[in-house]
């Protein structure tokens, strides 16, 4: 568990001396408390689902793959923390790549795929350093097995999605492989795993409360520190990409324009955030944070959406001194659990989380009852998009 110092002889935590160096230090020291390398981290293995129908890493294997679609980060990532164990555990290279095929329907404007894109630069960069192997690539499902088989990868590990599109390319991976090589998933990206929070769509917070309550003192652990990886091995790819060149393989669907958010895309931009919310913020969180006059949320959404730091780093570091602020954080920790996860439980179980017909039976009716009613459109699109207010720059509306 986080723990933040500095504290006065009382072992008072001191907010106005929580520097951001000492903010780092901390979630450093966090980590490598949990264990020198995930190799001996007891890693709980619910967190994970086996998608292929076999499970076994052939001889004589090359390397296992990470193939990261939706949290791209390094540290606090149990996808990687999970493929680095295994690759350990058979004293192999381990290799991460991501694909920019369909890039435009994971990130539909210009502005979220420059945010992307800058934040993976950090990743690749924390990478080399680790020895581990980062591939950018544009290749759909198909091909991917193909340079998968051709390298000898003994497994591969993926992340967790509930949407339409990334399920697709797990499905396409799965029948190109033959269920010749292992594929195992990890949900990285919520506390507790959607598959163990439910069976079912909840259809509202309140049902999906106490199943996401009583399995956090299992699932809100500490994270083991991803270590610099003891086997080293190249991929023989064709076409690698170069992070300043990605940009030739994108089309966005929508112009929107880039704009300045905190101090940036990357890990670090994102842990810089979580601080200044805890310091500056929080102590209001829930008085004023639905008012819009009022520029008091955390401003975490990017980071956590892009998968550039962990939605249970947060939670970690708010829990960490809900002693100053516990109504404060109760709430806070109810957002950012629950009710986030209860959109990944919806747009996992409901098929048509897109459309209409994903809506309550209720609605429906509601609107077809409505249907014919006249309305004042007094608010064109022209004019709603020419408001002048603080929020017209944000990224997510």
């Amino acid at each position: 568990m986080a723990s933040l110092k500095p504290r006065n002889s009382n072992g008072k935590i001191l907010l106005d001396q929580l520097t951001k160096e000492y903010f780092i230090k901390n979630i450093l020291s966090a980590r490598e408390a949990q264990g020198e390398s995930v190799e001996n981290f007891e890693f709980n293995k619910d967190r994970c689902r086996v998608l292929s129908p076999n499970e076994n890493i052939k001889d004589k294997s090359k390397g296992i793959l990470y193939w990261m679609y939706r949290d791209c980060r390094v540290q606090d990532n149990w996808a990687l923390i999970f493929a680095q164990r295994l690759a350990i555990k058979k004293k192999l290279p381990l290799h991460v790549c991501y694909s920019l095929k369909d890039a435009h329907e994971q990130y539909p404007t210009q502005r979220h795929f420059n945010f992307f894109i800058e934040g993976l630069k950090f990743v690749q960069k924390e990478f080399q350093q680790l020895n581990i192997g980062f591939h950018l690539l544009n290749v759909s499902p198909k091909e991917l097995a193909k340079l998968i088989a051709s390298n000898d990868i003994g497994g591969v590990v993926c992340d967790f999605s509930p949407l339409r599109h990334p399920r697709k390319l797990q499905t396409e991976l799965l029948k190109s492989l033959h269920n010749e090589i292992p594929v195992v998933q990890v949900d990285a990206h919520n506390i507790v795993p959607v598959w163990i929070a439910s069976d079912k769509q909840e259809g509202m917070a309140k049902f999906l409360r106490p199943k996401i309550s009583k399995n956090l003192d299992e699932y809100l652990t500490g994270f083991p520190n991803i270590s610099k990886h003891k086997y080293s091995g190249k991929l023989n790819l064709q076409n690698e990409i170069e992070l300043d060149q990605a940009v030739n393989y994108y089309t966005p669907k929508y112009d929107v324009p880039e704009i300045k958010w905190g101090d940036g895309p990357g890990p670090e931009a994102g842990l810089t955030m979580l601080r200044k919310f805890i310091v500056e913020n929080l102590r209001e969180y829930g008085n004023t944070s639905n008012d819009p006059s009022k520029d008091n949320t955390s401003k975490l959404s990017p980071w956590i959406n892009f998968g550039q730091i962990s939605a249970q780093r947060c939670a970690l570091e708010v829990k960490s001194v809900s002693s100053l602020f516990k109504e404060q954080c109760d709430k806070y920790l109810e957002e950012l659990i629950v009710r986030r996860e209860l959109t990944d439980n919806f747009c996992y179980y409901n098929s048509n989380y897109d459309n209409l017909n994903g809506a309550a039976k209720w609605a429906q009716e509601t609107l077809k009852v409505h249907r014919c009613d006249v309305v004042n459109m007094w608010n064109t699109r022209s004019r709603l998009e020419g408001t002048r207010d603080f929020r017209k720059n944000s990224l997510h509306g």
